[in-house]
């Protein structure tokens, strides 16, 4: 994995733009209200949203996740994409995961037993890059320390801010 990311091409920032406009709009938030719930400054948001700075992949990763987390699988997919590409993983051969699924009890009385059938969309994702088994696990560990982020308590939040930051300095790489 490169010490650096690529910078987005005028194409690429164009569609990290539009996802984040559609994605705020599908969610019903403000612009204050999605910067908020990423961890991220209103204004720093609004230069993302309004195509004068591209995100980091942190943040990209973290708003990539709230997409999953909100069953808008199709914007996920493509934040994740434009993050591949930042992280020069693009061509690598990847696995997008859903999980959290939320399920409903149905009681089958006639043959006496119950079991939970889904009843609405994924609510978080995990990517996995086949590349090598330390920068697979590394991408694991970066994506379970994100989700602390959005975390209520502050604890935890600090906790997964101080396992992110290890993680870069072990690895070698910025995030």
């Amino acid at each position: 994995m490169h010490s650096e990311h690529v910078k987005c091409s005028h194409k690429e920032q164009q569609v990290i733009k539009d996802t984040l406009k559609e994605l705020r709009a599908r969610l019903g938030l403000t612009q204050q209200q999605l910067a908020v719930r990423a961890g991220l400054s209103v204004r720093g948001y609004a230069a993302y949203e309004g195509g004068e700075r591209n995100p980091e992949p942190g943040p990209l990763a973290v708003l990539a996740s709230i997409a999953a987390e909100e069953g808008q699988n199709d914007l996920a997919a493509r934040l994740v994409t434009e993050l591949l590409k930042q992280l020069r993983l693009y061509e690598r051969e990847t696995v997008l995961g859903y999980f959290d699924i939320p399920t409903k009890e149905v009681v089958d009385r006639e043959h006496h037993f119950k079991y939970n059938e889904p009843c609405g969309p994924p609510r978080g994702m995990l990517l996995v890059v086949r590349h090598g088994r330390e920068e697979t696990s590394f991408l694991e560990a970066i994506f379970y320390a994100l989700s602390g982020l959005r975390h209520k308590d502050d604890a935890v939040r600090e906790r997964a801010r101080a396992a992110l930051k290890q993680l870069a300095e072990a690895m070698g790489v910025q995030i």
